[in-house]
Parts: C-alpha cells; structure tokens; sequence
C-alpha cells in the first residue's frame, strides 16, 4: 500500500477514495469547498482534544496548619487551637505539640497517639479524649505510594536528601507535602516538650532510640516558622513503642521506605 493508499483508508469521509487516495472533482463542484469541509472537521477534532486534556488534574493533598511554631517558640500563650478528636478520622496524617507545650502529638491514619513528660519519665497514651493542640499540622491522604531509600541518608543531608527523593518522583516541592518514613534509623534522637521548663532550659524529656521506628510528618519549603524551625523543611515525629517525640536528628538506613501521597 502506498502512502496516498494509506492516506485515503484513514480518511474516507473527507472525500479520499479508498482505491486511489485522490479527491473526486465533479462536475460543477469547487474543490475549495472539500478543503472548507476538511478544514471544518479537523478544527472540531482540535476542539475535543482540547476539552480533554483541560480535565482538571489530580487534586493536591491539602495540608492545614492550626496555631504557629514562631509564637509557641517566643513566650506565646499556647492555648489549645483544635481538638484531637476532630482529626480522628481513617487518612488523617498529623503532627504537633498539646496545648500548653505539654506534650506532643503524632497522628497516623487517624490513630491519635501522645506524649507528656511526668518527671524524668514519658507517659504516652493512644487516645484522643478532650486533648487540645496548641499546634497540629494535618492532611488526609486517601492513598500512599512507597518510594525506596536506596541510599543512606546522614543527618546533616536528611532535608536535602527528601526533596531529592520527592523531586525524582515528581511531587510539587513548593508545596507542603507529609509524609512517612518506615526503616533503620542511626541515628534518631527526639524529646518529648514539656511546657513549664521550655524556656531557658532543656526541653523536656530528651531521648536517643536508634533502631527501627516509623517516621511522620511534613517537608516543607514555605512554612519556616509556621511548623518548621528556621533554616529547616522538615517537621517530624517517631512513633516508638510507648512514645511519640519530635525528631531533632534523624540518619536513615539504606532500604528504608518513603512513603508520600499517590
């Protein structure tokens, strides 16, 4: 088959002939109105074309932020902002400190867990109740994808190193983005802030587990002050068994999953 054969099987309702490819010219006819015709029809095909490929895309994981690291941080009041119950939903990913600075708090999939300090010890418990956030940053994630670490991940890479991996796998990095991290850890040391002795004084209870854990929280390029320290994008909790604290150094072991949203 040649190519003006080919041309008019693909074509034949343009006026192509199936055994020959040319237009038929009759008798009386202007061949300007088959190129009109032609012209019509291929400006509707753009048209569909169009309208599909301007269907919206993907919704983004909305993240929501209650209260203000920067205040909590400079002698604010740090009254409860929202209620843990409320966040006690199948999807819900979040992180935070109670109110008061009385403790932390790590939500995974609607599983409330917290953390205070009760001397020199950590109470934790694995129900919301009536607790209050001064602090709690929130998303819900219908779906998750598994991205593998392949690399270890020192401590001083750790922030560079997730938008790398976020970067590679295509996520928007200029918005807020949670996500999980399930492996060996190194190093991870964490502490659980306690409010009375957080000013001018050691925050808390201090902690140093490495080993395996699981990993929550969010990477963020815009919220410096919001709900990451500055010079910082990551805010992260480890979920222990026992405890919830916030990670103040994390290394990652080679063959650990980044979990981010599908």
């Amino acid at each position: 088959m040649d190519a003006a054969q080919a041309r008019g099987r693909r074509h034949p309702g343009l006026g192509g002939s199936p055994r020959n490819g040319h237009l038929r010219v009759r008798e009386g006819h202007d061949p300007r109105d088959d190129r009109l015709v032609k012209s019509l029809i291929l400006s509707s095909l753009l048209t569909v074309a169009a309208c599909s490929s301007s269907r919206p895309a993907s919704k983004p994981v909305e993240v929501i932020v209650h209260g203000e690291l920067r205040g909590l941080m400079h002698g604010g009041s740090g009254a409860g902002v929202v209620a843990l119950a409320d966040a006690e939903r199948p999807g819900v990913i979040a992180v935070g400190a109670i109110a008061e600075m009385r403790g932390e708090v790590t939500i995974l999939d609607g599983k409330v867990h917290t953390s205070r300090v009760d001397g020199a010890e950590v109470v934790s418990a694995d129900d919301a109740g009536t607790v209050e956030a001064a602090l709690l940053v929130v998303a819900t994630v219908p779906a998750w994808r598994d991205l593998r670490i392949d690399k270890d991940i020192a401590v001083a890479d750790l922030d560079a190193s997730i938008e790398a991996a976020l970067r590679g796998a295509g996520i928007d990095t200029t918005r807020a983005i949670p996500l999980v991290i399930e492996g060996e850890f190194p190093t991870l040391r964490w502490h659980v802030v306690d409010g009375p002795h957080m000013h001018g004084a050691p925050s808390g209870v201090q902690r140093e587990t490495p080993g395996q854990a699981t990993v929550v929280g969010f990477y963020s390029t815009a919220h410096e002050g919001v709900f990451t320290h500055m010079g910082q994008h990551t805010h992260l909790h480890a979920l222990l068994p026992g405890a919830t604290g916030h990670v103040d150094e994390l290394a990652i072991a080679a063959g650990a999953t980044l979990r981010v949203p599908r």
